[in-house]
C-alpha cells in the first residue's frame, strides 16, 4: 500500500492548506512531537516509533530513542498517529500527521479536516490538535510507557499500552511483554608483555583470537493486576556477566528471574534472581557501558546475581532513589545444601541528584552502598586484566572468614556530551586465617560523544542509561561516536596474602552504528605488581554487538 502514500505525495501542499486554521504557530521555537508512526517503507516490514524535533520551523531531529525536553521546548502526544509526507532534516516542516495508517484505511487521506491532528506547511505548523505534555505529566507518561518499577535499570524501554504490536511483541489478557536478544562477537590481540609479566601469567599471544562474548536472550513485559506487577526473565552465558561467584564461563544458566511488585506509590518490592543494589556500573547493563568491560575490582569483589528480596523507593521527586534488601544463593545452579549452607548477604544503595540544570543537560550524581556477607563456605576473589581472552592475573587463595563488609561510593558529572565517573570498592574480611584482610579497588572514567548525544540519566534507578543514535546509519546518518577512557585499580594484598595489585589504562572507541548495533575497540596498558615482579602488558580488543529489543 505504499504507493498510495506516493500517489498523495504530490497533493499535500493542497492538503495543508485546507487543514490550515486561520493562524498559524510561531516558527522561533521548538517542538518535539513523541510517539509519531511512520509508516512501513519498502525496505521496512513494520511502521516505526519515532520522536521528531521541529526547530525554528525545520525539522531538526527523527530519533526512535526518547528526547529530553528543556525548559522552554514544548512537547506534544501524537498517540500514534501515522506521518504523511517527506520528513528532510534540515529543511522547512512539511508534513501532516493524521490519526491512522493511511496505508490501510486510505480514506483518511480524503477528509484532512477530520483525521488530520496535527499538519506542517513550509516551515509553519498550520494545525496542532495533539495534547500537549506538561513537567509532571510527561514523568507519569514516561514511567507508565516503560512500566518499570525495579532498582535495577530496565534493559529496554516497555511496550506502551495500545501501540502496534512487533513481532517480537506479545499482549494476551493477563500477560504482555516483549522479547530481547543480544549477542557480543570478540577478537582480542595482544600486542606485547615484558619477560616479567611471563613469568607472573605465562605467554599471553596463546590467548589471541575471537568468541562469542555474550549470548543473553529472554524477556520483559507486564503481568495485568490491577496495578501490574513486572517480570523479567533472561537466560545468558556467564561470560556476559561475570562476578566472584562465577567460575564456569562456557555455560548457560538463568540470570535475572524477577518479579517486581507494586507495594505502594514509588515502593516496590523485587524478589528472585536479580543484581544486589550496589555500584552504579554493577547495575548498568554491560552493552551501555563506555568501556567494553566493567572495571576489574567490581568483578572481582561483588557477586553478579544472588536470590533475595529487596524493596526500592524514589523520594524527592525521583531526586533520590534508596534500595536494600537480603540475598542468598541456594537456589543457584550446582550449589548444594539450603540456605546455611551457602553465603547471605544484606545490600543497601542510596543516590541522590544534588544539581541538575534548567535544561537537564548537566546533571551531578553521588551514591553510596553497604553490603554485609556471613562468608559462609569461604571468599576467594580472582579477575582478569578487563581481557575475557585472558589468563587470571591477579587471585587469592580461598579464604574462610567470620564476615566480610564492604563500602562503595560513587560520583558522576554530566555536561552535554561530556560523562564522568568514578567508583570506590573497600572490603573487609574478619577473622580470616590470614587475620582480618582489607582489599580495595577505585576507578576514574571519562567519555566524549563526538556527534553530540547525551547520555540519559535514569531517576527512577539512580543511573545513566545507553548513549541515543540521533540518526543511525540505516537513515543515511553517522550514528553515534563516543571516545572513553578509564584507570582502575585492583589490590588483592594485604596481610599474607599476595593476590597481586593490578592498575590498567584504558581508551576506547565506541560507534553506535544504530540503537542495535555498536562496533568498539578498547587498547588497556596493564601493570601487575606480585610475586616480586612488576609486569606490564598491552593489547586491544575489538567487539560488534548486536541486540534485539
Amino acid at each position: 500500500m505504499q504507493c498510495i502514500i506516493d500517489h498523495w505525495r504530490p497533493t499535500l501542499f493542497l492538503l495543508l492548506s485546507l487543514t490550515a486554521p486561520v493562524s498559524a504557530e510561531p516558527t522561533g521555537e521548538v517542538l518535539i512531537l513523541q510517539n509519531v508512526m511512520l509508516p512501513a517503507g519498502r525496505e521496512d516490514s513494520e511502521p516505526k516509533k519515532v520522536t521528531l524535533r521541529i526547530k525554528d520551523g525545520s525539522l531538526d531531529l527523527v530519533t526512535e530513542d526518547s528526547l529530553e525536553p528543556d525548559k522552554e521546548t514544548r512537547v506534544f502526544d501524537a498517540k500514534g498517529g501515522y506521518v504523511v509526507g517527506g520528513l528532510t532534516l534540515n529543511q522547512p516542516a512539511t508534513f501532516l500527521i493524521i490519526n491512522g495508517d493511511p496505508t490501510e484505511h486510505p480514506y483518511l487521506l480524503l477528509d484532512t479536516r477530520r483525521y488530520a491532528s496535527f499538519a506542517a506547511s513550509r516551515g509553519r505548523v498550520v494545525r496542532n490538535h495533539l495534547s500537549r505534555q506538561y513537567g509532571t505529566e510527561m514523568a507519569a507518561r514516561r514511567r507508565a510507557e516503560q512500566g518499570w518499577l525495579s532498582y535495577t535499570p530496565p534493559p529496554v524501554a516497555m511496550p506502551g499500552t495500545g501501540e502496534r504490536s512487533r513481532w517480537n511483541q506479545f499482549d494476551t489478557r493477563h500477560v504482555s511483554g516483549v522479547l530481547i536478544g543480544a549477542m557480543g562477537m570478540d577478537r582480542t590481540n595482544w600486542l606485547d608483555q615484558n619477560d616479567a609479566s611471563r613469568a607472573q601469567v605465562g605467554n599471553l599471544n596463546s590467548f589471541d583470537g575471537g568468541e562469542v562474548r555474550a549470548l543473553r536472550f529472554g524477556g520483559v513485559g507486564r503481568i495485568k493486576f490491577d496495578r501490574p506487577w513486572i517480570w523479567t526473565l533472561f537466560l545468558a552465558s556467564n561470560a556476559f556477566d561475570k562476578g566472584i561467584d562465577v567460575e564456569d564461563i562456557d555455560d548457560f544458566r538463568v540470570y535475572d528471574a524477577r518479579l517486581d511488585i507494586p507495594l505502594a506509590d514509588q515502593v516496590t518490592l523485587s524478589v528472585g534472581k536479580q543484581k544486589e543494589p550496589i555500584s552504579m556500573e554493577r547495575l548498568m547493563s554491560l552493552q551501555y557501558l563506555p568501556l567494553q568491560e566493567r572495571p576489574a575490582f567490581l568483578d572481582a569483589l561483588l557477586p553478579a546475581r544472588k536470590v533475595g528480596v529487596a524493596l526500592s523507593s524514589n523520594l524527592f521527586n525521583q531526586r533520590v532513589t534508596v534500595a536494600g534488601g537480603a540475598f542468598n544463593s541456594w537456589l543457584d545452579k550446582d550449589n548444594s545444601g539450603g540456605l546455611d549452607d551457602n553465603p547471605s548477604s544484606f545490600t543497601g544503595r542510596a543516590t541522590w541528584m544534588p544539581f541538575e540544570s534548567e535544561n537537564r543537560t548537566t546533571t551531578l550524581h553521588l551514591g553510596g552502598s553497604l553490603r554485609y556477607s556471613n562468608a559462609r563456605g569461604g571468599v576467594s576473589a580472582a579477575e582478569t586484566p578487563e581481557f575475557i581472552e585472558a589468563p587470571v592475573f591477579v587471585e587469592t587463595p580461598q579464604l574462610d572468614a567470620d564476615g566480610m563488609g564492604q563500602f562503595q561510593g560513587e560520583l558522576s558529572f554530566r555536561s552535554g556530551p561530556w560523562f564522568f565517573h568514578s567508583e570506590y570498592l573497600g572490603t573487609e574480611l574478619q577473622g580470616t586465617q590470614y587475620g582480618d584482610l582489607d582489599f580495595t579497588g577505585y576507578q576514574l572514567t571519562g567519555a566524549w560523544t563526538l556527534t553530540g548525544e547525551l547520555r540519559p540519566y535514569q531517576q527512577g534507578t539512580g543511573t545513566f542509561g545507553r548513549l541515543p543514535v540521533s540518526k543511525g546509519v540505516d537513515l543515511g546518518g553517522w550514528g553515534t561516536l563516543e571516545l572513553a577512557t578509564r584507570f582502575s585499580h585492583l589490590d588483592l594484598s594485604d596481610g599474607g596474602v599476595d593476590g597481586g595489585e593490578m592498575d590498567i589504562w584504558s581508551l576506547g572507541f565506541n560507534w553506535w552504528l544504530t540503537r542495535d548495533m555498536t562496533l568498539g575497540v578498547n587498547y588497556r596498558y596493564v601493570e601487575l605488581d606480585r610475586f616480586g615482579e612488576n609486569g606490564e602488558s598491552h593489547g586491544l580488543n575489538t567487539r560488534l554487538m548486536l541486540q534485539i529489543d
